[in-house]
C-alpha cells in the first residue's frame, strides 16, 4: 500500500511534486505536476524506484539508491493519489511523461500495461497523450520494437525521447556506461516514426566545456538534421565541476540556419528537485551491502 510521505510547491514555476512510499515493497515513487499554462495538465511519472543506469549527470548516480521496477498497478494507483491531490483542469489535454526515476526500457512490459491503464481510463473524458524518455541502453532493440508495435495496435499517442546528450561514442560510453550506440539508436528511432506515425524527439543537455562546442554542433547536424532537437538546461550534481553551457544560444542558431527544429528547455521545479534527473532521494530506500 502507498502512502504519500512529502509534497512540494516550487515558488519558481507552478510545479507539485508528491512522493509516495511502500514500505513492504521498498519502493519510492515520485510524481510531479507541471502545469506551463500552455493547454496541458503534465503528469512527470517514473518508470523504476531508483535507476542502475550510472549517468553522471544524474543525482542518483553514486547515491547508493536501491533500484526496484515499478509494475503497472504500483504505476496506477501512485498516479490515482496523486491527481487527487493535482489541481487538474478537466478541459485540458492530459500528457502522461515518462520521465523521472529510472529507465523505461528496463522496465517495458508494465509500462505498457500502464500506459494501455490510463488509456482506457481517460480517452472518453479527455485527450490523453504519452511521452517517454530512454537513453536507449544497449540490448534494448527488442523492447524497443516492442514498444512500437504496442503503440500501433493499441493507438496510443506516445512521443519517444532519446535522451542522447552527446555526439560522441567514446565520451557517451564515460557519461552515460549503459547507452547504446548512436546511430544504431538513432536509426530505431526513425523506424518507430515511420512505423508508428508517432512523434520523436533528441534531448541534448549542453555542458560547459564538454559537449557544447562547434564541433559538436555540426556532429548533431549531420546524423540527426531530420529530428527535432531539444537542448535542456543542465542541472549540475553535487560534488561535480561541471557547469551548464553558456553557449545555448549559438548552438541553436547554428541549427536554425540548417534547418533544423530546435528549442531551449529548461526544465520545471527545479528548486524542489523535480527538474530532469533531480529527485529527493532521503526518501529512496538505501543499497545494503554485505
Amino acid at each position: 500500500m502507498f502512502e504519500l510521505i512529502h509534497t512540494s510547491q516550487s515558488s519558481l514555476d507552478a510545479t507539485r511534486k508528491y512522493i509516495f512510499t511502500d514500505t513492504r515493497q521498498n519502493k519510492t515513487v515520485e510524481i510531479a505536476y507541471i502545469d506551463k499554462n500552455d493547454g496541458k495538465d503534465i503528469i512527470c511519472v517514473p518508470s523504476q524506484s531508483g535507476c542502475d543506469m550510472g549517468c553522471r549527470f544524474c543525482h542518483v548516480t553514486g547515491a547508493g539508491i536501491k533500484t526496484a521496477n515499478l509494475d503497472s498497478l504500483d504505476l496506477l494507483c501512485t498516479t490515482d493519489l496523486a491527481m487527487q491531490e493535482m489541481p487538474m483542469h478537466q478541459d485540458r489535454t492530459l500528457l502522461v511523461s515518462i520521465m523521472g526515476c529510472g529507465e523505461p526500457m528496463s522496465n517495458v512490459d508494465h509500462l505498457l500495461r500502464y500506459i494501455r491503464g490510463m488509456q482506457q481510463r481517460f480517452w472518453q473524458q479527455r485527450p490523453i497523450r504519452f511521452a517517454l524518455a530512454t537513453i536507449m541502453p544497449s540490448g534494448c532493440e527488442h523492447d524497443f520494437l516492442d514498444v512500437g508495435h504496442y503503440v500501433s495496435r493499441f493507438d496510443i499517442d506516445l512521443k519517444i525521447h532519446f535522451s542522447m546528450h552527446f555526439t560522441g561514442e567514446k565520451i557517451r560510453d564515460v557519461w552515460m556506461p549503459w547507452a547504446g550506440g548512436i546511430r544504431p539508436s538513432l536509426d530505431l528511432l526513425r523506424w518507430y516514426r515511420s512505423s508508428t506515425g508517432r512523434a520523436i524527439e533528441i534531448h541534448y543537455t549542453p555542458i560547459q566545456g564538454v559537449n557544447d562546442q562547434p564541433c559538436h554542433v555540426e556532429a548533431l547536424i549531420s546524423m540527426a538534421r531530420d529530428i527535432p532537437v531539444k537542448l535542456l538546461t543542465f542541472n549540475p550534481v553535487p560534488h561535480e565541476k561541471y557547469t551548464p553551457s553558456l553557449h545555448m544560444d549559438a548552438m541553436k542558431a547554428t541549427m536554425d540556419n540548417a534547418g533544423m527544429t530546435v528549442e531551449i528547455y529548461t526544465p520545471p521545479g527545479r528548486d524542489i528537485g523535480a527538474s530532469c534527473g533531480q529527485f529527493d532521494l532521503q526518501y529512496y530506500p538505501v543499497r545494503r551491502t554485505q
